[in-house]
């Protein structure tokens, strides 16, 4: 996981402990990496619709818990953990709903409720401007997700379970009952080592241009695939 903090590594350097060093050496750095602006609006959309409240408190030692939102979410450079539609805010979410259960206890009753109000308000405002356009997905999957799903998981089942396999990212679930089982990666980026089948998701165009005339260079032949979606591709001589 060193590479999410790439950010803060120089040339040669790949080590945790190395970004710990380089943050302690230059913590302005870092309060600017934390805090671009495509961050900042992130920074926003979790402390809105909880008030702020977090941030909020008479004891300063409750700030410890703000800790994890800056190592987790803000200081790294990768664009999933700082974004509120992937998992990677769901501890930081889980220590917010604990500094407001015991913070909005400090303040006075009769603003409670203001306060309830506007998280209840922000929240949906929030989520309708984040969110409304995926309901697309729905006609889409009612329209042609479910057949292609089914044709995907009929190719992805025909490949026998005691064979080798290489996958994109999203066929690594359904393919996790095989004992060897790999996430395909451009060729340079490590040792490459044969597998018996090698399936590619083709929107990843990027690692498809690579990758596709390496294997077909390597041995490999393809053996099935649907639309412009997926591929297998088979090592010859494999026994599977």
């Amino acid at each position: 996981m060193t590479g999410r903090y790439g950010n803060y590594l120089l040339n040669a350097e790949d080590s945790l402990f190395t970004v710990i060093i380089n943050c302690l050496k230059n913590p302005a750095y870092v309060l600017s990496e934390a805090f671009q602006e495509k961050k900042f609006l992130f920074f926003l959309l979790m402390m809105i619709p909880v008030a702020f409240i977090p941030l909020i408190n008479k004891k300063p030692t409750q700030l410890f818990l703000i800790i994890p939102f800056l190592l987790v979410n803000l200081m790294p450079d990768y664009v999933y953990q700082y974004s509120i539609g992937y998992q990677y805010t769901c501890g930081v979410i889980a220590l917010f709903f604990y500094l407001i259960v015991v913070n909005i206890s400090n303040i006075k009753a009769e603003n409670r409720k203001y306060i309830a109000s506007f998280m209840a308000i922000a929240s949906i405002v929030i989520s309708v401007s984040q969110w409304s356009y995926t309901t697309f997905y729905y006609d889409f999957y009612s329209d042609t997700g479910v057949q292609r799903n089914t044709q995907v998981d009929m190719l992805l089942e025909s490949i026998p379970e005691e064979a080798s396999v290489e996958a994109s990212t999203f066929f690594i679930p359904k393919l996790s009952q095989r004992k060897e089982l790999y996430l395909t990666v451009k060729p340079e980026q490590v040792t490459w080592e044969p597998t018996d089948y090698v399936v590619l998701m083709l929107s990843d165009k990027e690692l498809c241009d690579v990758k596709i005339p390496y294997i077909e260079a390597n041995g490999y032949d393809y053996v099935g695939g649907y639309e412009n979606y997926l591929s297998i591709y088979k090592l010859k001589g494999s026994v599977y």
